[in-house]
């Protein structure tokens, strides 16, 4: 079973390591086989991540476009920080550590998105 992705004009999206922009009209692509997709709706860009929920994220996206857990120092020591900063945020970081643990990095993004929406409702 496939993962059907449309893109609109100039849409980008991350299969893998690979950027995909559809430079014509509406594309629709079906992707086949294990690799990770990431629309580019949802992708933080590592250079623009300046809270520690979005630092956060933006980990927990390179291990699942990667496939690598080179990142995950900078998950933990980033979770380190926003528990320090928001002691309220210990149970969701508790979550998000089980799943990048377990290596499901599909629900980890989505676990880390909310992270970064109660942040913006703290601030």
């Amino acid at each position: 079973m496939g993962f059907l992705l449309e893109l609109k004009h100039q849409e980008v999206a991350y299969v893998g390591k690979a950027v995909l922009t559809n430079t014509g009209d509406r594309a629709r692509i079906m992707v086949e086989g294990p690799m990770p997709v990431l629309r580019g709706q949802d992708y933080v860009d590592p250079g623009a991540a300046k809270t520690p929920a979005e630092r956060i994220y933006v980990a927990v996206q390179e291990m699942y476009l990667s496939g690598s857990d080179d990142a995950a120092p900078d998950f933990f020591a980033a979770s380190r920080r926003l528990i320090a900063q928001r002691p309220h945020a210990e149970e969701p970081i508790s979550q998000l550590s089980k799943l990048v643990l377990a290596q499901d990095m599909a629900k980890a993004l989505k676990v880390a998105r909310t992270l970064i929406q109660l942040e913006e409702k703290a601030a």
